[in-house]
């Protein structure tokens, strides 16, 4: 196997079904993620890393918060 073949195959192993997931995944209630922003008391533009797998949905909406 060629370098970075492996990695390419990797990235279609749930062939549609992220996106189809990502599509019916709501979103996050802003009051939710406003709650979790407070209870981290970090101040906006304050670097962050979110952990998990899943759709950067939570990323998304905490970097609509000024949360890099």
């Amino acid at each position: 196997m060629v370098a970075g073949e492996h990695d390419r195959e990797r990235r279609h192993v749930f062939g549609d079904d992220a996106d189809q997931y990502d599509a019916a995944r709501p979103g996050y209630p802003g009051r939710l993620v406003e709650d979790v922003l407070g209870f981290a008391a970090l101040p906006t533009g304050v670097p962050a890393v979110e952990v998990g797998a899943g759709t950067g949905k939570a990323t998304l909406a905490f970097a609509a918060r000024g949360t890099r």
